[in-house]
């Protein structure tokens, strides 16, 4: 028994380590404004794409939503890298319904995607994309989402 504690201790804590560094818990607006909290997406250095390889912060990818609606997005790049590219893609359901607000193509440094404005309706926002820094190399993220109700 003592045995098999431990390989399932090792397991999960195997697991723990080597998880995608980009996960993002959903963040939910539970008061009353209608602005949820910005996400921050870090993003780590990896020439191969090898995210349980990650080395160090190159940038963060922060996410919004808006008294009207909009996801704000902008990629802050960390302090010797220099920005050459962003591109990613936001998919909208529409909890309260069940319906799909759309898949938008997002890319440059910043900018917002306007999704459809109905009251006391709860959203979910599924987020994923890929920066490059001028040093050449590629840095993806996904699993990010947001969950908000406008009001």
């Amino acid at each position: 028994m003592k045995k098999l504690f431990l390989i399932v201790a090792s397991l999960l804590l195997t697991l723990v380590i080597f998880a995608p560094m980009t996960n993002v818990k959903a963040v939910e607006n539970d008061d009353d404004s209608q602005e949820v909290t910005t996400i921050s997406i870090p993003i780590y250095e990896s020439p191969d794409n090898n995210f349980r390889a990650a080395k160090k912060e190159i940038a963060k990818a922060n996410f919004h939503v808006d008294s009207s609606n909009r996801i704000v997005y902008e990629v802050v790049m960390n302090k010797g890298y220099t920005f050459e590219s962003f591109s990613g893609l936001i998919m909208v359901t529409d909890l309260t319904s069940g319906l799909s607000q759309g898949r938008f193509t997002i890319s440059g440094k910043s900018g917002s995607v306007q999704i459809a404005k109905l009251k006391n309706h709860q959203f979910y926002a599924s987020i994923s994309g890929a920066v490059k820094a001028k040093n050449g190399f590629g840095y993806s993220f996904d699993g990010a989402h947001l969950r908000w109700i406008y009001k």
